[in-house]
């Protein structure tokens, strides 16, 4: 195969870019901007069109008059605040303090390598902020307590089954069924507020950033893939609300039998 241009290599680059800032839950208007001002501190124009699974970009040497298209598919990440927020100053560090095309490279590709949260610490953190959750629906501490332990489980049985590689939408209906069955004990323990901790204890699953950036999305004049993230997060809530009901069929609880 003939070696690459220098142009070829900075479009796959900013193709790669922006693939991989849109995965982990950026939103469209947020990524296109800052792919334009990294192609800008390259001296390049850039043009971006978005789908819910593809990105293409059109990229121009202004100077030489040289072009080339990149198209690249959309995977699947976790929304990761961290690598969001670092990607986004990436632009501006690459804009203002003029980055050279190796240091922008090197730069992206520390990001990608940035490891998550350690999953314990994780844990205990989605635990608690359920938790707190429970408390803001006025569930009291036995509550919290067992909505707790409910989250717990229910997100380790989630986090072993995406890495399993099982459907998202079945991982979010069995993991809804299970945290919820768990926390069906505050019935038969000392705590006032029984319904709180079953209603808040599924709350973990709720798919919160594509249900944001899908409406942001959707009001900065991308409907289309607005819509397929709002379409998939209704997927899930169904899952979710799917999982929850299974628990009232299956123990008749609020009058469902």
């Amino acid at each position: 195969m003939p070696e690459q241009t220098l142009l070829q290599k900075q479009s796959q680059f900013l193709s790669n870019y922006t693939s991989y800032f849109s995965s982990v839950g950026a939103h469209t208007s947020r990524v296109i901007r800052c792919t334009k001002r990294i192609g800008a501190s390259l001296g390049l124009e850039v043009h971006i069109t978005m789908l819910p699974r593809t990105a293409v970009l059109y990229a121009k040497n202004p100077e030489t008059g040289e072009t080339c298209s990149q198209i690249s598919d959309l995977p699947k990440y976790a929304p990761n605040f961290s690598k969001n927020e670092k990607l986004g100053d990436m632009s501006w560090h690459a804009y203002d303090g003029r980055l050279s095309f190796d240091q922008c490279v090197r730069l992206f590709e520390r990001y990608q390598k940035q490891k998550p949260i350690v999953f314990p610490i994780m844990l205990f953190l989605v635990s608690l902020a359920n938790a707190s959750f429970c408390r803001l629906f006025n569930g009291d501490a036995m509550a919290m307590l067992i909505v707790a332990v409910a989250t717990a489980i229910g997100f380790s049985i989630k986090h072993y089954l995406a890495r399993s590689g099982a459907n998202h939408l079945a991982i979010a209906l069995i993991s809804a069924f299970i945290a919820s069955i768990i926390s069906t004990v505050a019935f038969h323990l000392p705590t006032a507020t029984p319904e709180t901790a079953l209603a808040t204890s599924v709350l973990y699953l709720i798919p919160g950033v594509p249900l944001l950036t899908g409406v942001v999305d959707i009001v900065a004049g991308y409907p289309l893939i607005g819509i397929a993230r709002l379409s998939g997060a209704l997927q899930l809530v169904i899952c979710i609300a799917l999982g929850l009901t299974l628990t009232l069929l299956l123990l008749s609880i609020g009058g469902v039998a």
